[in-house]
């Protein structure tokens, strides 16, 4: 999913402040290939008002898009998260950056659980995470 995203990111992660305006829209994704339009025709609406049930946070989709961007081995690998994640938060409006701060800190905290094997590797917590669409 995240992979797909990526194109369209890496010419708009600068207009991220612009983008964060939209916040109280869920991001959701269509197959690849197909616009709304396409979907609905080959799936119905029954199917595409799942996908909108399923619907991401733009909260939730930064998150998963931070959580990709490298395997959480290490604390090191975990410190970068933090800085990327608050790098995001600075890019946020004002108005918006406690709850961002809040909802990122929270997930840091609660979502990622140490495995006890010798790399001393992290994972989600899949308890805390809502099963995929």
């Amino acid at each position: 999913m995240i992979e797909q995203v990526k194109p369209l990111l890496s010419g708009g992660e600068q207009q991220f402040p612009q983008l964060v305006l939209i916040e109280h829209y869920p991001f959701l994704f269509l197959p690849s290939g197909q616009d709304p339009d396409d979907f609905l025709r080959e799936n119905g609406s029954s199917a595409f008002a799942a996908l909108i049930e399923n619907a991401q946070s733009l909260a939730s989709f930064l998150w998963d898009l931070e959580l990709q961007k490298e395997a959480l081995e290490t604390p090191e690998a975990i410190a970068g998260l933090r800085h990327r994640l608050r790098q995001r938060v600075q890019s946020i409006p004002k108005s918006l950056r406690n709850d961002y701060a809040k909802f990122f800190h929270e997930r840091l905290s609660h979502d990622l659980l140490p495995v006890n094997q010798p790399a001393g590797k992290y994972v989600e917590n899949p308890k805390k995470r809502k099963p995929p669409p």
